[in-house]
């Protein structure tokens, strides 16, 4: 009978791909390293935001982001 040697399993990271929607209009794609919910809020960059919304990106192969916005911003999206 053959051993096999036991590999250990590494769990894959969940990539959520976002787009942050500065209060002058500019607009950052990134990404972070767990999946984001509607209407939750997270701090990156020194600010807290707000995802908002999923939307197709533009450029390349149109995959979805979560547009998210300044948390207590009046901004409609």
């Amino acid at each position: 009978m053959k051993r096999y040697r036991k590999v250990p399993r590494v769990a894959q990271p969940v990539e959520t791909l976002i787009a942050l929607r500065y209060p002058n209009g500019r607009v950052h794609e990134t990404a972070v390293d767990r999946q984001i919910t509607l209407g939750e809020q997270f701090e990156m960059y020194g600010r807290t935001w707000t995802a908002m919304r999923t939307k197709p990106r533009r450029l390349r192969n149109n995959e979805p982001r979560t547009l998210c916005v300044p948390a207590g911003s009046v901004h409609k999206v």
